[in-house]
């Protein structure tokens, strides 16, 4: 009898090692409900974060010709290559925008970005 009621014992907690399917079904169910919320929050705030940060690199370039301009006293190249080589201005370089991958423009005659209103 000891060692029936042993048997029973040791496969009932064998039986009980792992989830069941209906515990396996509710949590990936729980786990897509989350995701299905939390994705579309996460793209919207990454495409904010580029408008953003592409707004600010372009006050960063309007500030850095406005200094050209008091130094040299003529506004830098459309394509800012001659400001963009001067470390002083831009130690990293010429910020390119986050949205497009495309290069900044100025307007010579006023120094102001030309373009990216995203």
């Amino acid at each position: 009898m000891t060692y029936r009621k042993q048997i029973t014992i040791t496969a009932a907690a064998h039986r009980r090692s792992g989830l069941s399917l209906l515990e396996l079904l509710a949590a990936l169910t729980i786990l897509g409900v989350l995701a299905a919320a939390l994705v579309p929050r996460l793209s919207v705030s990454t495409s904010e974060t580029k408008s953003g940060s592409c707004a600010i690199n372009r006050r960063v370039i309007e500030i850095q010709t406005a200094l050209w301009h008091r130094d040299h006293g003529s506004w830098p190249s459309a394509s800012l290559a001659d400001i963009g080589g001067d470390r002083g201005y831009f130690p990293d370089g010429v910020p390119i925008c986050p949205i497009d991958q495309s290069d900044y423009q100025i307007d010579t005659s006023s120094g102001q970005v030309i373009g990216h209103r995203h």
